[in-house]
């Protein structure tokens, strides 16, 4: 059997080499189960084992506290694989009866083009002429889960001689040409001052990981007010209930006309030859989404 350390090691070569962001761990003792989630969905894995004490092992590294089982707990450590340092995110929820650990491997899958996310063309265009946009509220939304956040990194990589800076809680994927913030509320940064001090550095892009709340919407609409391009990730069913849902969290109508210059509202659907996903999307331009506003 291998050490703790080398199943953990196999564990995430395999994660990276199979394109996948998240591990899921589920431990019922003594079986564990094992899945990963990428851009082919979730999938069991069924060429490694790994010992129960893994989970306790991974608790170690992650900085988290092995005494408590009664709340949920998130942590971070760092590993060397193929000369490469790969940052991975820990959370782990405990019960009476089991433990469920996700492993988010922030910086080890790489996405630099749309066409490894969609086969439509013409959005492939649509999001391509995205980049010509200078300054204004891009939203991009989905359900949980979609892939939206994927699509956003995406196009800012593609941005060319941009200085980009995101304030994200937590920081979802590694990127190192952009600079990220991490929003600390325990420590003082919040999503208002994080704007103001990153407003400092003469920023070209802004970036608010996801609007879940009325002070985060309020922060997106302060950014792009400023003439900067914000681009922001927001939960929502379709294209048309991501400007309503911008309204449920007290944006105005007036706001909306003034400064959103586009929504890329994605799905994921399986391919049913490849057995692979693809995302498929609805994306509005600024006239549209004005008429959306004026209509509603």
């Amino acid at each position: 059997m291998k050490t703790l350390e080398e199943q953990l090691e196999a564990l995430i070569s395999l994660a990276i080499s199979d394109y996948a962001n998240d591990i899921h761990i589920q431990c019922n003792d003594p079986i564990v189960s094992i899945a990963f989630r990428g851009l082919h969905g979730l999938k069991a894995i069924n060429c490694i084992s790994l010992t129960p004490q893994f989970i306790e092992y991974c608790k170690f590294k992650a900085n988290c506290d092995s005494s408590i089982y009664s709340i949920p707990q998130t942590g971070r450590f760092e590993m060397l694989i193929d000369n490469k340092l790969i940052l991975i995110r820990f959370s782990i929820i405990e019960t009476f009866h089991a433990k469920s650990v996700a492993l988010r491997i922030l910086n080890g899958v790489s996405i630099s083009n749309f066409a490894r996310l969609t086969h439509d063309n013409q959005a492939i265009v649509q999001l391509n002429e995205l980049s010509e946009i200078t300054a204004g509220l891009i939203l991009f939304s989905g359900a949980t889960g979609s892939g939206k956040t994927t699509t956003m990194l995406t196009f800012l990589k593609n941005l060319k001689n941009k200085r980009i800076y995101t304030l994200e809680d937590p920081i979802e994927q590694l990127h190192s040409q952009f600079m990220q913030l991490q929003i600390n509320e325990h420590r003082g940064l919040t999503y208002s001052n994080g704007l103001a001090h990153l407003l400092r550095h003469d920023p070209d892009v802004i970036v608010l990981g996801e609007i879940r709340s009325e002070q985060e919407a309020k922060v997106a609409i302060s950014a792009a007010y400023t003439g900067h391009l914000v681009c922001c990730s927001v939960h929502a069913s379709s294209a048309f209930l991501t400007l309503g849902r911008m309204l449920d969290l007290q944006a105005s109508t007036y706001d909306l006309l003034a400064i959103v210059r586009a929504v890329v509202y994605q799905q994921l659907v399986v391919d049913v030859q490849t057995k692979s996903r693809s995302a498929i999307y609805d994306i509005l331009d600024q006239e549209q989404v004005k008429t959306l506003l004026l209509s509603a």
